[in-house]
């Protein structure tokens, strides 16, 4: 049996895979966002029960998505204020950089000796642009139930691997600025796009221009999106976004009819609950 994550690796707001009682043994998934923890323990070796915010109960078998918080639950108060007038007061020094018509794309190649080895607040790795890497290790690893199993929910994971590209860039322009490095694992290594630029034609310009799009559908936001730097990895192999501080307006996450607002926090893009948002946009906007 594959592990399943634990109670404390599990957040409320977070992005998870369950397995709903109905479904059981028959490898299917339904992703949703994390509302209650309903074990009490810190294991189990099914998955931890949860609640999601959809009122759906299941086992959490795999987590999908960053933490994104309603609240602040993860800092505490004195934290979440020290932060805030942290990014109040860079935003204030900063210079604003960028009044571009179209989309930059770099012409310099960036060595892989330039990927930094770690996440934090200005930096963020993804593997992959929309490819289920769990689907194809659990083929290798012969467990062809459970990846037939993922394949039935590929759309709804391929949408939620694009949605937290999109999270972390407006999660930047929010705060302030970042690089997001597509192709690198979260150690910080160069695993390269063979599989996501399979899916368009072995065409590096057709992958970057579908990168493009898909964040201009989810920010719905083209001054926000044609500010961002895209730079090549040496031999094609990662891809470099850089966003810098937004200023114009607040950068919305926007998803079916939901629309949310994040921002940048410590290694990782924090969801702001109403009344945080209104706050931060009043303190960090014009």
């Amino acid at each position: 049996m594959s592990e399943v994550p634990t109670n404390s690796q599990i957040k409320i707001g977070m992005s998870v895979l369950i397995e709903l009682k109905q479904d059981q043994g028959t490898g299917n998934l339904t992703e949703g966002t994390v509302a209650e923890k309903l074990t009490g323990g810190e294991s189990h070796p099914y998955g931890i029960m949860v609640r999601l915010d959809d009122g759906a109960i299941g086992r959490v078998k795999e987590i999908v998505g960053e933490f994104s918080v309603e609240s602040n639950q993860d800092w505490n108060e004195d934290e979440y204020q020290k932060y805030l007038d942290e990014v109040s007061s860079y935003r204030r020094q900063t210079t604003p950089q960028f009044e571009i018509e179209s989309i930059q794309i770099a012409t310099k190649i960036i060595s892989k000796s330039e990927v930094p080895k770690s996440e934090d607040k200005f930096i963020e790795f993804k593997k992959t642009f929309q490819i289920d890497s769990k689907e194809k290790e659990l083929r290798l690893a012969g467990k062809t139930e459970a990846a037939d199993g993922r394949k039935k929910e590929q759309k709804k994971i391929e949408h939620s691997i694009k949605k937290e590209i999109s999270i972390a860039l407006s999660a930047f322009g929010n705060t302030m600025g970042g690089k997001l490095f597509i192709g690198v694992d979260d150690d910080g290594n160069v695993v390269g796009l063979d599989d996501d630029l399979k899916k368009c034609g072995d065409s590096f310009d057709t992958f970057t221009r579908e990168v493009q799009k898909s964040i201009d559908d989810f920010t719905r936001d083209s001054v926000f999106v044609n500010e961002i730097i895209i730079s090549i990895g040496e031999d094609n192999s990662f891809l470099q976004l850089e966003a810098h501080p937004f200023r114009q307006n607040p950068i919305y996450l926007h998803d079916d009819n939901l629309e949310e607002f994040y921002i940048r926090g410590f290694g990782t893009s924090k969801k702001l609950s109403t009344i945080n948002t209104v706050n931060y946009i009043q303190k960090n906007f014009n």
